[in-house]
């Protein structure tokens, strides 16, 4: 509740800059300064319905609402130019308090909105131009500060985010992070549409901001992130990322034969946890319509020698397997740490940690404010926190840590990290290979399925508008009849 009293109070703030026109247009300028009074005398002299203030009194909602009543509010005063409606609009703070010490800015009555005594004359070039402006900046505010849509390119969240979903992602809940890349093309995240041009410009870069949101991330949530291990590009035009917070910050994780503990003790998991699964096959073979009743397509089936398939299942995918006609043997794959192979990219990748994707810590996940000692033993664990996420400069040398410049044995963490894994274990590339997700990095969280185009089978209609976080977009119940 005190993110959203945040919220609106920045809203209420906006306002202020409205004391000297409210004056102009006849109304007790006080009115600018009181709460939902603003928003009903705002109204009166647009020559609005009054009803209208309701939606001043929904955080985030409310600034798509102001601005149209800010363009109809310049209206009212005869300030109809392209260029007063620009700066109106992106720089009210400003412009609305010259506007109301300004002489010859006088209100005309509400009928400039309604066209009736005193018409606006555009061009139809202007009409045009004011449409698009609008339309764009409408467009930006609620692509940058309440709601994105995604597509699910991959089977790493699988079964739960499936390959074809369209996602709509909610920057409001954790606050929508302030643009740190300021000068991009609008609409755009790292190139033109149908280009391989860059879109945005690296410099100037702002420091890390966000607005209040409506909770912290929480384990279990859907987080989309800016991909942490990717250099040479802004943090917030690094390529988008979703998988499931796991770890929170000040915890320490580790994953035993596949089972996630949180400081020592087992996490509920997911309900359609999948796995790396081997299946031995007979002469018969795998029966297709046998595999699509239970949810498996044939383009999730890897052949791995001429009787042998691996396949990405939910346990009760291969309970059901384990009893069709052609199957000899199902078994679930762990990857150990006596096999090397299955080590290659696993975080750290040093000497002192030999982990995998199934055992993989005891790790101790960084949180703003907290202090670890540090050595040669656990120094690549925190370096890149440290160097890259943090801008530090980190060597080692001779056996010891510098840290800009300085001799170092200890370090305390400036931000929050977070621990991510695909729902798909054996199919995600997260944490376990590239580290800590840094707070800076979080997007927001998975919202809703938009709709889904699933590769190899098309459009799906029970996914239409469905809550990521409930069971509605999961798979049905699993009949293996």
């Amino acid at each position: 509740m005190l993110s959203i009293f945040y919220a609106y109070l920045l809203y209420w703030v906006l306002h202020l800059s409205l004391w000297g026109l409210f004056k102009k247009a006849g109304k007790s300028a006080w009115h600018s300064i009181v709460p939902v009074l603003q928003d009903i005398t705002f109204l009166e002299i647009l020559g609005k319905k009054k009803w209208n203030a309701v939606w001043g009194l929904i955080p985030y909602i409310n600034f798509l609402f102001n601005l149209s009543w800010l363009s109809d509010l310049l209206d009212t005063f005869k300030v109809d130019s392209f260029a007063a409606h620009t700066l109106g609009i992106l720089g009210g703070f400003i412009y609305f308090p010259y506007l109301g010490f300004k002489n010859d800015v006088q209100y005309i009555g509400e009928e400039a909105v309604h066209n009736r005594k005193y018409k606006i004359k555009r061009s139809s070039v202007r009409e045009w131009g004011d449409a698009i402006f609008f339309a764009l900046v409408a467009a930006t505010v609620i692509r940058t500060f309440n709601i994105e849509a995604y597509k699910i390119p991959s089977q790493s969240m699988e079964g739960t985010l499936l390959a074809g979903d369209y996602l709509f992602v909610s920057k409001m809940h954790y606050g929508a992070r302030i643009p740190m890349t300021p000068i991009a093309f609008p609409l755009g995240h790292q190139t033109f549409p149908m280009t391989d041009i860059k879109c945005y410009l690296d410099k100037p870069q702002l420091p890390y901001k966000r607005l209040p949101g409506f909770q912290k991330v929480k384990r279990g949530d859907a987080v989309v992130f800016n991909y942490p291990a990717e250099d040479g590009r802004p943090i917030d035009k690094k390529t988008n990322y979703i998988k499931r917070c796991i770890g929170l910050p000040g915890e320490t994780i580790q994953i035993d034969e596949g089972n996630v503990s949180i400081d020592g003790h087992e996490i509920a998991r997911p309900g359609h946890l999948q796995h790396q699964y081997i299946i031995e096959l007979d002469q018969r073979g795998l029966n297709p319509e046998a595999l699509k009743k239970i949810g498996v397509l044939d383009n999730e089936i890897y052949q791995i020698a001429s009787d042998a398939y691996v396949m990405f299942l939910e346990e009760g995918q291969a309970k059901c397997m384990a009893d069709f006609p052609g199957v000899k043997a199902i078994e679930k794959y762990i990857h150990t740490p006596e096999f090397s192979q299955n080590r290659q990219g696993i975080f750290p990748s040093d000497e002192y940690h030999n982990w995998t994707v199934d055992f993989f810590g005891p790790l101790l996940i960084p949180k703003r404010g907290l202090k670890i000692s540090l050595d040669e033993t656990n120094i690549a664990l925190y370096r890149r926190a440290i160097e890259v996420y943090e801008n530090n400069q980190l060597t080692v040398s001779g056996g010891e840590i510098f840290i800009n410049g300085q001799v170092a044995d200890s370090y305390t963490f400036k931000q929050d990290y977070y621990f991510m894994m695909g729902d798909n274990r054996h199919n995600s590339e997260d944490s376990r290979f590239w580290g800590f997700v840094p707070e800076d990095h979080i997007v927001g969280k998975a919202w809703i399925v938009g709709m889904c185009t699933q590769p190899g089978v098309g459009f799906r209609s029970d996914r239409f508008m469905k809550p990521v976080q409930s069971d509605a977009i999961q798979k049905s119940k699993l009949t293996c009849n």
